[in-house]
């Protein structure tokens, strides 16, 4: 029999992403849309990346086993990281920062084995859960040393489907054969995530393995900056880039912190968050204990100002893997760590305050996440639960920050906004007097929109959706202040007229594909499930909270709220009846009981 070489067949037309995928590509140019709306990171037509992955390949065949991970210095370019932020400790603004001039590595943290290098526990990321032998083997999978490209990209790899096969031990995860790439990491193919922005610094001894992760990390942080409907300004993520870069390169605890944070929401943009909760949760449990013994120790002030954001942070992440009953009782234990952090930062309250409140203005002015991210948690839940706020805020102090915290535009809840739902909180657990909830709504009726908290470098189309969602959040606090501080039924001329507009904004401000994109909508949802009258809005906000995709990432569940409403539409609401504040704080304590 004659023996015929087959003849190799066509280039492929499709983007390296999504022929990764095995997903059909639109061809756009320079970027596809699929891409672009999944928000993946479209790898481009060029088929020289193909090579070089090939290339890649025969590498790793051929020997990586035997030698070093790839080294930080071939991942990353040496570039600055001097910047405002460390320039204001006395830095030179040098490419290289030394010893003295960084402003928070101190000797102390300096000599401790957690700042440089990777030990064993980050090594391993935490032992798994193996009482699922059904469940790829994540421990191998997430091994900060191996010969696996793929070490940062579980859950399932990106590069390539899953399918789901049934087994005599239950279904079984199988990748599905892949015969244009090899089995290798994403980030390695493409190009743009070698020329990362902001590198580690050249005088931090640095294991071999830290650039692999910042790899990792920044490709999962530009992920979701991607999906997000208001994004910070350009310095902001500049500033932020450097600050987590600064902070990975020098701590094994911030490493391994970012690292299961990106993990995490890798797997929530996947979809396979329920699957791996288990896996999670122990990461998460064994990483708190050892931050909270380390917290037990004599630190500098700086280091235990880090642990503390890495309470609160696990905390964050907790909430989001857990249902609300579970959330709300993390939440509350994490209360005094907020208050150690507030405390002891002079960043972070107001000269010579010797108050035990904190400045809500303070929290929105400084660029930290995590206890602003606390303050919207408290205020949000005190509405949604009806329990009194877990803080005592500072509600004098207007804000004075010229910019929009993270915060505000991740959640698209403006400061100001949060500011005023604090004092309507106070008013209605201390029956405030006439003369206080008529100047909150008189500061609400008399608001407009001005330059101050405008966004900057967005399309027009996203300036108006901005106005517009501040719109939402007048309309929904007015409503809530003559709901739950003037005690009136929803069926006042004051709360419809609001509630027409609150309806009218939310059908304007644009849906966007893939709906995890879309705006968070969840107390202006709540409040508007409360006062329907008719079935067709109910029907509306059913819809928006149910969507399991879009609420993915709110920082409350509209999942969990909507048999709340059922109850209330199907109790005391039937017949589209009026109803106030109480019937439905009675709903709530029904369907979704939550210890105060």
């Amino acid at each position: 029999m004659n023996s015929h070489r087959l003849l190799p067949g066509p280039v492929g037309t499709s983007c390296l992403t999504c022929r990764r995928r095995h997903k059909k590509c639109d061809k756009r140019k320079p970027v596809c849309e699929r891409c672009s709306l999944g928000g993946h990171e479209c790898l481009g037509y060029n088929r020289n990346r193909l090579c070089s992955a090939t290339r890649y390949k025969d590498t790793l065949s051929h020997g990586i086993r035997a030698s070093k991970p790839m080294s930080s210095s071939s991942l990353l370019p040496h570039v600055s990281v001097s910047s405002p932020v460390f320039d204001g400790a006395g830095g030179s603004g040098n490419d290289e920062l030394s010893t003295q001039n960084r402003p928070h590595l101190c000797k102390d943290t300096e000599n401790d084995p957690c700042i440089h290098g990777i030990n064993e526990t980050t090594k391993t990321l935490m032992k798994l859960n193996t009482a699922h032998p059904s469940r790829p083997d994540i421990h191998k999978a997430i091994a900060l040393y191996g010969s696996d490209a793929l070490t940062y990209n579980a859950f399932p790899p990106i590069g390539h489907d899953f399918s789901t096969q049934a087994t005599e031990t239950g279904p079984k995860l199988l990748p599905t054969a892949d015969t244009t790439l090899p089995h290798q990491h994403a980030l390695f193919l493409g190009p743009p995530l070698f020329a990362l922005a902001y590198q580690i610094p050249k005088d931090v001894p640095s294991p071999s393995d830290i650039g692999e992760v910042a790899i990792y990390v920044k490709s999962q942080a530009d992920r979701m900056l991607g999906l997000l409907y208001f994004k910070p300004s350009q310095e902001q993520i500049d500033i932020s880039q450097r600050i987590s870069m600064w902070r990975l390169s020098i701590c094994d605890f911030a490493r391994r912190g970012m690292l299961i944070e990106a993990k995490i929401t890798d797997s929530m943009l996947e979809g396979t968050d329920t699957v791996y909760r288990d896996d999670f949760t122990l990461w998460l449990e064994e990483f708190e204990q050892e931050v909270r013994a380390r917290l037990a120790q004599p630190l500098t002030s700086y280091e235990f100002q880090e642990r503390l954001a890495d309470v609160l942070e696990t905390m964050l992440l907790k909430g989001a893997l857990f249902d609300s009953s579970t959330t709300y009782h993390l939440f509350c234990r994490a209360t005094p760590s907020f208050l150690q952090m507030v405390h002891s930062d002079s960043a972070l309250q107001p000269a010579g305050n010797y108050s035990a409140s904190v400045s809500m203005a303070h929290l929105l002015a400084s660029p930290r996440y995590g206890p602003a991210c606390f303050m919207l948690m408290d205020i949000i839940g005190s509405m949604v639960y009806g329990f009194s706020q877990r803080v005592e805020y500072d509600t004098d102090i207007e804000p004075f920050h010229h910019e929009h915290h993270p915060v505000e535009l991740m959640n698209c809840f403006p400061g100001e906004f949060q500011i005023l739902l604090a004092k309507i909180n106070n008013c209605r657990d201390r029956g405030a007097a006439v003369g206080d909830w008529q100047n909150i709504e008189q500061r609400l009726l008399s608001w407009t929109s001005g330059p101050k908290f405008g966004l900057k470098g967005e399309d027009s189309w996203k300036l108006i959706a901005w106005v517009a969602v501040q719109e939402t959040w007048r309309q929904t606090l007015l409503i809530y202040l003559y709901l739950a501080v003037c005690g009136v039924p929803t069926d006042d001329q004051r709360i419809q007229s609001s509630l027409r507009q609150l309806f009218q904004l939310m059908g304007v401000i644009r849906r966007q594909n893939p709906p995890v994109a879309n705006v968070h909508f969840f107390a202006q949802c709540l409040i508007a499930g409360i006062c329907s009258q008719t079935e067709k809005r109910r029907w509306l906000v059913r819809e928006r909270l149910g969507h399991a995709t879009e609420t993915r990432f709110w920082v409350f569940r509209g999942l969990e709220v909507v048999p709340v409403l059922e109850h209330l539409w199907q109790g005391a609401a039937s017949g589209g009846r009026a109803v106030t504040w109480n019937d439905y704080i009675h709903s709530r304590r029904a369907t979704l009981p939550l210890s105060s």
